[in-house]
Order: C-alpha cells, then sequence, then structure tokens
C-alpha cells in the first residue's frame, strides 16, 4: 500500500505540479508551501506513537525530514540554475536556526510543552510568510487556465496524510520499515523539482527540513500533552516535559548546520565545487540513513526480546501460582 502511495505522490508531482512552474505565483505556492508539508506529513504519524522517550519513532517523525532534506540538497547542486529565482537568505537562516534549536533540545534532553507549541507557532508564521499574495494566485490560476495544478497539491498532501495514516494503523511490530517508501518518494519529488532548477529544488529541501523539524516537535508536545490529560496523569505542578532523549538527533543536527552552512557557498563557488558539496551532502544524507536504519533494526530487535523475555517471566509466575493452589489444596485442614 504504501509502494502505491509513494508512487502516486511522484506522479501527481510530475504530471501535474511540475508542469505549471512557469508561474511564479504557482511555483512559489508549491515549492515553498504545499510540496514541503506533502512531504513532511507521513512522519508526522509518527509523533502519534511518541511516548515520552524519543527513541523508535520520536526518531523517525525528526530524524528522517532532516536527512531527506539533505539528501535533497545534494541532490540539487547538480542541477544548473534557473535565471530569476534564488534561495533566499531566509531559507538558509531557517536551516542554521533549526540546527541550532535541535542542538540546545539536544543539551537540555527534554522537550517541554512551551517548546514545543513554540516549534509549532514558528512554523505556522514561516508557511505564512512563505505563502504568496492572494492577488498573485488569482494571476496565476487565469495564466494556468486549468484547475489541474492546484487539484495535484491537494492530492498531494492528501497522499501524505494516507501514508501518515498507514504509520498509525500498522501492527507495533512493522514500524520501522514504514519510513522507507514516503522517503524514497519524498527524494524522487525532489529529483522531479530539480529539473526546473537548482534554487527550486533547494528551497524544497530547505522547507522539508524546517517544517519537518518544526511541525514534528510541535506534533510530539501536542500529542504527549493529550495523553497526559486523557490519563489524568498531568504530574506535580510545573512538570512541563513532555519528551526526552534529544541526544540520539546530535548527528543530524550537526549535519543540518553544515548544510547551512554549505548552502550559503553554493552561489559563491564554481561548478567543480558545488559539485563536490552536492556529493558531501549525498554521502552525508546515505550515511545518516544508513545509522537511522541500523538504530531501528537494533531497537526493534532489542523489543523483540524484551517481550519474549517478560512472556517467559509471565509463564514461570503463572506456574509458581499453580504450584501454590495446589499445595494449599493437599495440605490438611
Amino acid at each position: 500500500m504504501q509502494c502505491v502511495v509513494a508512487a502516486l505522490t511522484v506522479i501527481v508531482a510530475a504530471r501535474l505540479i511540475r508542469p505549471a512552474f512557469d508561474h511564479d505565483a504557482f511555483a512559489r505556492l508549491a515549492i515553498d508551501v504545499w510540496m514541503p508539508l506533502g512531504l513532511v506529513v507521513p512522519f508526522l504519524g509518527c509523533a502519534f506513537g511518541v511516548n515520552g522517550s524519543l527513541e523508535d519513532l520520536g526518531r523517525i517523525t525528526l530524524a528522517v525530514p532532516m536527512t531527506l532534506g539533505i539528501a535533497g540538497c545534494g541532490l540539487a547542486c547538480f542541477s544548473a540554475a534557473r535565471p530569476g529565482m534564488l534561495i533566499g537568505a531566509r531559507a538558509v537562516w531557517a536551516v542554521l536556526g533549526v540546527g541550532v534549536f535541535v542542538v540546545l533540545l539536544g543539551a537540555a534532553h527534554t522537550l517541554t510543552v512551551w517548546s514545543g507549541q513554540a516549534s509549532f507557532a514558528i512554523g505556522a508564521v514561516l508557511l505564512w510568510m512563505a505563502t504568496p499574495d492572494g492577488s498573485d494566485l488569482v494571476r496565476a490560476d487565469a495564466a494556468n487556465g486549468s484547475a489541474l495544478p492546484s487539484l495535484g497539491l491537494i492530492l498531494l498532501v492528501g497522499c501524505g496524510i494516507a501514508q501518515a495514516m498507514i504509520f498509525t494503523m500498522a501492527p507495533d511490530q512493522a514500524w520501522w520499515p514504514r519510513w522507507v517508501m514516503p522517503a524514497v518518494g519524498g527524494l524522487v519529488v525532489i529529483a522531479t523539482v530539480s529539473r526546473f532548477g537548482r534554487h527550486a529544488a533547494l528551497r524544497l529541501s530547505t522547507g522539508v527540513i524546517v517544517f519537518g523539524v518544526l511541525f514534528g516537535l510541535g506534533t510530539i508536545a501536542l500529542t504527549g500533552l493529550i495523553r497526559r490529560i486523557r490519563g489524568g496523569d498531568l504530574g506535580p505542578a510545573g512538570d512541563t516535559d513532555l519528551a526526552f532523549g534529544f541526544g540520539i538527533l546530535a548527528p543530524e543536527a550537526a549535519a543540518v548546520l553544515a548544510t547551512g552552512l554549505l548552502l550559503m557557498l553554493i552561489d559563491r563557488c564554481s561548478t567543480p565545487w558545488r559539485r563536490g558539496f552536492g556529493a558531501a551532502l549525498s554521502l552525508l544524507a546515505v550515511i545518516l540513513a544508513t545509522r537511522l536504519i541500523l538504530a531501528s533494526v537494533t531497537s526493534e530487535s532489542h523489543r523483540e526480546k524484551n517481550q519474549d523475555n517478560a512472556a517467559e517471566v509471565s509463564m514461570l509466575d503463572l506456574r509458581e501460582d499453580r504450584h501454590m493452589v495446589i499445595a494449599g489444596g493437599d495440605a490438611p485442614a
């Protein structure tokens, strides 16, 4: 099912959305707003399974968008620039800010209600700042002469929501492979956008990093707060910690910071240097993805081993209880 949804995401991006990029307002709306959201929404579904520790599902919620964005930036470095389109200083500074924020979370080790909701609010503000003016969108729709590009954006986000629902409904024992197909599909979408120009792919990739982290943190905080309220366990007064273990994201945070610094140099260096930067970012993304896969497999094996040990202990306790009952029944009155 995930393969079908990922393939549909790529087809929608290539056949419906990409041909309308010649109109600047629609291109900005798609590249800066809707397409990053459509690519990060699948991983927000993992946030609903985070229960305190960031291990497992929490790691996927945040690490996969960062890795996907870094891979997209590396891929974009091999494309030619399109006249009239730049990455923009705001996107570069947003990437650096997100990297610093994740580093600080790793030092603090915990996510509080306030930091989580502030992350969500900052992401919403950045999304609003990236949205083109309404009059520009009206002119773009009139120039397109068709509703298919706008329908494509809706379908792209719908595919992301479908992937998130698959995350939440799949059995627990199969959770770790579920992020692979959305990530591969997202990388193919970025490759499709890179045909429109280097800066378009860079803007999409930076959006995946920024919105993936900010909305991921906000969703983790929101689900943790809802779980506390529903369980009636609000903790002692002043206890606002909802998740912990952010130190495991230190390699991804350092990689995001390095990506932001390289983005400052991409338009100032020659083609061989730019392609070298692209190769370095691609290799970095491969290392991070390999690390994530190994960590996921190891965590899954530990979980299965703990479940087997718990089942064995339960059987021993049950046998001991039976022996006690039998011994009590044989005792003389």
